[in-house]
């Protein structure tokens, strides 16, 4: 605005922020950390094989909240991420106004809710978006995943039938022969 503010006020805070359940920021700090939470969130998004991002916080100030998500959309969307109602269920949402889709966001307060204050985007990549690497990578992550898992059910069972044998914590160990002929096996 004219008086400074980004959005109306002279300290980039809303003049009607305190009617929408806004706490002022204290300080310079939220601001530096609000830069520092966008370059993250935006970072993120370039992870190719992303389908799915929260950005949360542990804040009730629109500068970290809201704002950044706000910011972040356009890049976002390009990238082909979308906002998606979080917790539907949860009675309190993104701050009217302050960015598009605020009923996808989720926020907490501290004096209205009894909890410390929290906030919660969800970002959804389009499966179209996702590049043929990162879908390539995704499944061969998921393949990998199956294999070590079918692993994991066979070392169970073999560990299993070796309980039922006597056999539980016996293992093989080969005594190399003194005159050089074939080593013997022995058991601990």
């Amino acid at each position: 605005g004219a008086d400074g503010g980004a959005d109306g006020g002279a300290d980039g805070v809303r003049k009607d922020d305190s009617a929408r359940g806004h706490h002022p920021r204290p300080d310079e700090r939220v601001d530096a950390l609000a830069r520092f939470q966008l370059r993250a969130l935006l970072h993120a998004f370039e992870f190719p094989a992303a389908e799915r991002l929260s950005y949360s916080t542990c804040s009730v100030h629109e500068a970290e909240n809201e704002a950044v998500v706000r910011a972040a959309l356009p890049r976002a969307t390009e990238l082909g991420w979308r906002l998606c109602r979080a917790m539907p269920e949860w009675p309190r949402r993104g701050l009217e106004g302050a960015v598009e889709d605020a009923e996808c966001l989720l926020r907490s307060d501290q004096f209205e809710d009894d909890m410390e204050g929290f906030f919660v985007a969800v970002f959804v990549r389009d499966e179209r978006s996702i590049g043929k690497e990162a879908r390539a990578a995704r499944d061969a992550a998921e393949k990998s995943r199956v294999v070590n898992a079918a692993e994991e059910r066979d070392r169970e069972r073999e560990a299993k039938r070796a309980r039922e044998r006597g056999e539980e914590g016996v293992r093989a160990v080969l005594k190399k022969s003194k005159k050089g002929g074939r080593p013997s096996a022995l058991f601990r």
